[in-house]
């Protein structure tokens, strides 16, 4: 079985290739993603999380948000290497799957 997000199809038994989970995202933190990524799935818990590609993340400055309680998939741009997220407002939870 496949879940379909529009264009984009991911197979329910493929593994991630990088998990990543953070508790206390006040302040800007990227990741380094893998050479194989291609997509990212992100979660936001509690509060809405802000992204930004291959540059720093303010709330003035970013790319794509993810809503409170809700898992966002984007496509990784060709060529990217770092993705950097923070929190709108405190105590939010981050949960990144790469695949």
């Amino acid at each position: 079985m496949a879940y379909s997000y529009g264009p984009i199809t991911a197979a329910a038994t493929s593994k991630p290739i990088a998990v990543h989970r953070d508790t206390s995202i006040g302040s800007a933190t990227s990741i380094t993603l893998n050479s194989a990524t291609t997509g990212i799935e992100v979660t936001a818990h509690g509060h809405p999380i802000l992204l930004r590609w291959d540059a720093t993340v303010s709330t003035s400055a970013f790319d794509g948000v993810v809503c409170r309680d809700c898992c966002k998939v984007f496509m990784v741009p060709s060529g990217t290497k770092t993705v950097s997220f923070i929190e709108e407002s405190s105590n939010a939870t981050l949960v990144v799957i790469e695949f």
